[in-house]
């Protein structure tokens, strides 16, 4: 069977130096030269020197497979989130560190998320009685997905230790990615259960804890951080193509993925000017509903808690013979095929038709 793999799109990834700089400090004292994974990402040490590193999605997927081969540690993300405190993440942590609850900082999260990183896409899910921080890969990440969901699953964790101490504000941590040899450890740093091979990749919230008020609680300076987290985001949806952007869009939604006359509302332009402006971009809207969703259905069919019909519905197909021959069209194999060859805990029946 032919590998289950989708060439990560080319996007611009701004790299905060400082997580470089602090990544290259963990593994010198790992007793590693950090020079040869630097190397395999084509980074230049004068790059070091400015405030981001500009990287597209392969060169970064590089990066971090090199870092994780040359220092033979699977789990470098967790030991890299454990080292990003709160003051590493510029105006976001300025924001953070002002928020009047958890609730409020969790939708700060969701909101700001990509002053950082673009490379995961965040969902509150503010829900009564089992609130949760969610994480969808922006891209196709191949070995790099489970290293960055962990670090920044990590990261947020231990800002919301920051913010509301000893309040026991995370009670799980889970990722769609199978069983690790390192799960003890996770759970030691996480300081809570971390459950793989789940349904999502989320952190699943203390609602007791959620609205309790935060110490360092400052509305003026909330409002101030909140407009410089807003202006660098504006910056960087404006350097962002169009593409990027209706991608990000429908990796972030539930259920069927809306029309090209929708997204254009939500975009505040005409159809046929979207239609223009992607065909500019040597695309169309079609093409990248096709590439959300042959994304979207390679990461479910690693779900062991999703039948192909489910799949076929959370895709927007309404009959499971339509999704059957799309995925075949993509991989080459039938869905059914493709999961039975995962390594994966028992999973829901698939009731599959000939």
């Amino acid at each position: 069977m032919p590998q289950i793999t989708v060439p990560p799109p080319s996007r611009a990834i701004q790299v905060p130096t400082l997580y470089l700089r602090t990544l290259i400090e963990l593994t010198q004292e790992m007793g590693y030269d950090p020079d040869p994974w630097l190397r395999a990402a084509g980074i230049a040490p004068q790059e070091l020197a400015q405030p981001a590193v500009e990287l597209d999605t392969p060169r970064y997927v590089a990066l971090v497979r090199a870092a994780v081969l040359h220092t033979r540690e699977p789990a470098l993300g967790l030991l890299l989130g454990r080292r990003l405190r709160i003051n590493t993440h510029g105006t976001l942590a300025y924001a953070l560190m002002n928020a009047a609850s958890l609730r409020q900082a969790a939708t700060l999260v969701e909101r700001f998320m990509p002053v950082r990183t673009n490379l995961l896409q965040p969902h509150f899910k503010n829900d009564p009685t089992a609130p949760q921080l969610s994480f969808t890969p922006a891209a196709d990440l191949d070995v790099a997905e489970l290293l960055i969901l962990e670090t920044v699953m990590l990261t947020v964790r231990n800002v919301f230790d920051y913010l509301a101490p000893g309040a026991q504000s995370v009670l799980a941590a889970t990722f769609t990615a199978p069983a690790t040899g390192y799960a003890a450890l996770a759970q030691e740093l996480f300081a809570c259960p971390v459950h793989y091979g789940a349904t999502g990749n989320a952190l699943h919230l203390n609602p007791a804890t959620l609205d309790m008020p935060m110490s360092t609680a400052d509305a003026q300076a909330l409002e101030n951080a909140a407009a410089l987290c807003q202006a660098e985001l504006d910056k960087i949806t404006r350097q962002e193509s169009l593409t990027a952007r209706i991608q990000r869009s429908l990796l972030s939604c539930a259920g069927a993925l809306p029309s090209l006359a929708t997204s254009a509302r939500l975009l505040h332009m005409a159809p046929r000017t979207l239609h223009r402006r992607l065909e500019a971009e040597g695309t169309s809207y079609r093409a990248i509903v096709e590439q959300v969703r042959h994304r979207l259905a390679l990461q479910h069919i690693r779900n062991p808690h999703l039948s192909l019909q489910e799949i076929a519905y959370r895709l927007g197909y309404t009959d499971q013979a339509n999704f059957r021959r799309a995925f075949k069209r993509w991989e080459g194999v039938a869905p059914q095929v493709a999961r039975e060859a995962l390594p994966q805990a028992p999973r829901a029946a698939d009731h599959e038709r000939p």
